[in-house]
């Protein structure tokens, strides 16, 4: 019975926001719902989204809960992200188709190149912000707010015992959205990769060069390549811009994505182990490659 009347309440809330069209207290429920997004940052990315003071909005929803008896969010977040997903994330995917379709090129640029990303790989996303605004010649603050701006992610900072890094939240309609868009980036005014322009990236020395020593210095796992980050900054502090611009070229073509293991403290038995840059190659640039070797 407990539990069937805090659906009852959360139900009538969620409902409510829904009519009236609150959809940034709609969104501060979801992220509330999500535990690890600390309210400074809901706060932050309610003010990006909505161009509203974010603080004043969070405690507006969180008097709203209390009204209803809701005080330990923590212990309703399953029913608060149940009540979105079912009854709000189809307006929420829909505010997003149309904001990415009107989004400046070079960003809706970035929406298509996020969308070659597997599931969960956004999580820690230190050197895929990196690589996608070095791709677009913007820089990373830049980005990373246009992107919580139209409402792809939320920012928060993640701490554990283990693991201390900079997070991105990805709704679920945002990994199905991006799915979409890899499908078919033409109905979201974005282009398609073109798979000859990846290939022809192998006529390209500085190319090769940075491949060759990405297979040189990393450990295979499927199609990843672990390079330690320490390594890569080194070559980067080595070569400057020279290796930015080669890294934006291959990554702007679709030819490849990097993502970021942080690094793991030693916790109890766990030992630790230094933070990773991941790249994944596509097999089109790797097979355009060992032809013309």
């Amino acid at each position: 019975m407990r539990e069937t009347g805090l659906q009852a309440k959360v139900k009538e809330l969620v409902l409510s926001y829904k009519d009236s069209k609150r959809w940034a207290e709609l969104d501060v429920l979801y992220q509330l719902s999500r535990v690890l997004i600390e309210d400074p940052y809901i706060a932050d990315n309610i003010e990006t989204r909505y161009q509203l003071n974010g603080k004043s909005c969070l405690r507006r929803v969180k008097k709203d809960l209390r009204a209803r008896g809701i005080e330990d969010i923590s212990r309703s977040s399953g029913v608060l992200g149940y009540f979105f997903s079912t009854r709000c994330s189809a307006d929420f995917e829909s505010m997003l188709e149309t904001r990415i379709r009107s989004l400046e090129p070079k960003f809706r640029h970035v929406v298509n190149e996020l969308s070659l990303y597997k599931e969960g790989t956004l999580l820690a996303p230190k050197w895929t912000l990196r690589a996608c605004s070095w791709s677009i010649d913007t820089e990373e603050q830049e980005t990373e707010r246009k992107l919580i701006e139209i409402g792809m992610v939320n920012r928060y900072y993640f701490s554990s015992n283990a693991f201390s890094h900079l997070a991105w939240d990805t709704p679920d309609y945002v990994q199905l959205l991006l799915h979409r868009i890899r499908q078919s980036p033409e109905s979201y005014n974005a282009t398609k990769f073109d798979i000859a322009k990846i290939r022809g990236l192998a006529e390209d020395p500085s190319v090769r060069s940075l491949i060759d020593w990405i297979l040189e210095k990393g450990c295979e796992a499927g199609l990843n390549l672990f390079v330690e980050e320490g390594e890569f900054e080194k070559e980067l502090q080595e070569r400057g811009e020279e290796l930015k611009k080669v890294i934006a070229k291959i990554v702007g073509s679709g030819a490849m994505t990097l993502t970021y293991s942080p690094e793991r403290k030693r916790v109890g038995k766990r030992s630790s182990r230094p933070a990773d840059c991941i790249f994944n190659i596509s097999l089109e640039l790797l097979e355009a490659l060992s032809e013309t070797k």
